[in-house]
């Protein structure tokens, strides 16, 4: 907790969005003189590929795939904003710990982001089209930050030092020029939580903070909770 205090203004909202036993679960957190929960389950099977069907009207996201059916990249538009190419692929000597690490994950659009727009969007759109800071942790392809940037938030995507070259590089291809949103390197110690603040400008934290299923239940059994 108080990791994460150090990057939030207060009052402000830690959201995040995570499988649990089989279904999709947001949670909100204000922060405002301490620390109180609120818990919104979805009631979908989030197992279920079409579940993603209510979120259709917000997102159109698509895979690229070249003509060895691999995927390369993905595309998706926010309503009818843009749309964003984001490449999939890594550097050369990327390739040997695909499946072993942050490579692997952050190489994925995973279900928790898309529901997590829809619950931007519903709950945070004015305070995000005002300009609101945002911070997304293990942010992966960074498509709800990208999102947030697309709605008016200033945005500050962060995950392993090992993903920032592909993630810098889906930046500059989808916002070149764009100062209000940027990738940074961050591992959730203290030390470099008080780096990041200092090195982007937040030194008295973030409006809100995303956190996207960086925690999955089947792979690491109760540390979710």
């Amino acid at each position: 907790t108080r990791k994460v205090a150090l990057l939030l203004t207060a009052p402000c909202y830690l959201v995040i969005a995570y499988y649990t036993e089989g279904r999709m679960a947001n949670i909100t957190v204000p922060i405002d003189e301490g620390i109180s929960s609120h818990e919104e389950e979805d009631s979908d099977n989030y197992d279920d590929e079409s579940s993603t069907d209510s979120c259709l009207e917000l997102i159109q996201l698509k895979s690229v795939r070249d003509r060895g059916h691999i995927e390369t990249g993905v595309t998706f538009s926010f309503k009818d904003g843009p749309l964003l190419h984001i490449s999939t692929l890594l550097e050369e000597d990327r390739i040997a710990p695909l499946f072993s690490g942050a490579e692997w994950a952050g190489t994925r659009v995973w279900h928790a982001c898309v529901r997590a727009v829809e619950y931007l969007d519903n709950h945070f759109a004015a305070e995000i089209g005002n300009g609101a800071s945002l911070l997304e942790l293990g942010c992966g392809l960074g498509v709800p930050g990208m999102i947030a940037r697309l709605m008016g938030g200033r945005v500050i995507l962060t995950d392993q030092e090992s993903l920032l070259n592909q993630l810098r590089f889906n930046i500059e291809s989808n916002f070149r020029g764009d100062d209000y949103i940027k990738a940074e390197a961050l591992d959730w110690s203290r030390e470099e939580v008080q780096k990041l603040l200092n090195n982007t400008d937040n030194h008295q934290g973030f409006d809100i903070v995303l956190n996207c299923d960086c925690v999955f239940e089947p792979l690491y059994g109760e540390s979710w909770k």
